[in-house]
């Protein structure tokens, strides 16, 4: 089976731990990951509440991947942790740095909502 027919399995079985051990076996040093990959291990350690660690994931995110999604989950995950100054930071560079994004509304409710 292909690597990423098992991540697709263990995903959406919702089995997060296996998932979060298979990266780990496949990719050792979290750096290597490549961007998709890691927006599905961010998830996982989002899912298993290790918020902090997904945090960190999504900082080794390449310029080349979507800076809207990655503005919106950083501000997610940071809210999560209580860090609302962190949230409102990326929020509100969603907002003006990507306004024709698909986040952007979402980005603006959650904005609100903290003011």
């Amino acid at each position: 089976m292909e690597k990423d027919d098992i991540i697709k399995i263990l995903y959406v079985s919702e089995r997060y731990v296996e998932l979060a051990e298979y990266f780990h076996n496949i990719y050792g040093e979290e750096k290597s990951f490549t961007d998709i990959d890691r927006m599905i291990y961010s998830d996982v350690l989002y899912r298993l509440g290790k918020y902090k660690e997904a945090i960190n994931s999504l900082e080794f995110i390449s310029e080349d991947y979507p800076i809207d999604e990655k503005y919106f989950l950083l501000a997610l995950y940071n809210k999560k942790t209580g860090n609302i100054h962190a949230t409102n930071i990326y929020l509100d560079n969603l907002i003006s740095d990507c306004p024709d994004s698909e986040y952007y509304k979402l980005a603006k409710l959650q904005y609100k909502s903290f003011k």
